[in-house]
């Protein structure tokens, strides 16, 4: 397994807690706009619940086994599906409702899919990119909106 430094442990807790701001700011704009935001709600629930799964596992690692807990795949597999889910039907509401561009909808479907297939230990963690840049978009244009919707 490989080593993080404290510098991307912090930046992944930064980056979770910005990815749950983000949803919630999506919740906001869904009402707002006057659409149905129980798939967004929805995604934000699964989200939520892979989150605490894996800082479930990761309180579990460090707090009860020094860092070398044998049953953390468990944990990432399960946190990991929920969260994947969660940002499907997060895509899936841009998709539909048009709160968005449809596009990044499409493009938060197409990161969440490849997900799937990531994996932190090896080169395949590349694979996270269009994830990253398709909630990283959904923020900016979220940030940039001036018609209040």
């Amino acid at each position: 397994m490989r080593e993080a430094t404290g510098l991307v442990t912090g930046l992944q807790a930064v980056s979770a807690v910005l990815v749950a701001v983000g949803v919630i700011g999506l919740i906001l704009v869904a009402r707002r706009s006057g659409r149905s935001p129980r798939t967004v709600q929805s995604g934000l629930l699964f989200a939520a619940a892979g989150f605490l799964v894996l800082l479930g596992g990761v309180s579990i690692q460090v707090l009860l086994h020094g860092g070398d807990f044998g049953g953390m795949p468990y944990f990432v597999v399960t946190g990991m599906l929920l969260l994947i889910v969660g940002f499907v039907l997060i895509g899936i509401f841009i998709l539909r409702s048009g709160v968005l561009p449809r596009w990044l909808g499409a493009a938060l479907l197409f990161g969440a899919a490849l997900l799937i297939a990531a994996n932190e230990q090896t080169a395949a963690v590349l694979l996270a990119i269009p994830f990253a840049l398709s909630i990283a978009a959904t923020g900016y244009f979220m940030w940039t909106q001036k018609d209040g919707t």
